[in-house]
């Protein structure tokens, strides 16, 4: 199985891994702003507005790469959805996640970044989703 997968996987994958960090993001946006107060709320929407952007300046460039090296490599891995370098600037993201949640205690301004990146992988996903589907090899 984790040999020679056809590019559907990839695709596949990728959209699921994408989306499963997004909706963990945003659970935790959600929970770092409870109880919700009116100022929490505004850091949600203004974070989720914010992700929009992000996806659009940044996302969307990074799944575009992703998707035609994809297409052109075909890589035999099925964890090859992503180049080194992006698992590399994932592992500094994790970092930096935990060392800010770590030692900035304001929870607001945490569920705005969280909601933020958030968002920005959930829209990412469904690009890798619509690959997925109109995929056939």
């Amino acid at each position: 199985m984790f040999c020679q997968p056809k590019l559907r996987i990839h695709f596949f994958s990728a959209g699921l891994v994408w989306f499963g960090v997004g909706i963990m993001l945003m659970i935790k946006a959600v929970l770092f702003s409870c109880p919700i107060s009116g100022s929490s709320f505004i850091s949600l929407m203004l974070g989720t507005s914010f992700g929009f952007f992000v996806f659009s300046k940044l996302f969307a460039r990074i799944v575009a790469k992703n998707i035609s090296r994809i297409h052109q490599k075909q890589p035999a891995c099925i964890f090859a959805f992503q180049s080194v370098k992006s698992y590399l600037i994932i592992a500094f993201m994790i970092t930096l996640g935990i060392t800010i949640r770590h030692f900035y205690p304001n929870k607001i301004a945490l569920g705005f970044i969280y909601s933020a990146v958030g968002i920005s992988l959930l829209k990412s996903s469904f690009i890798y989703f619509g690959e997925y589907i109109t995929n056939k090899n």
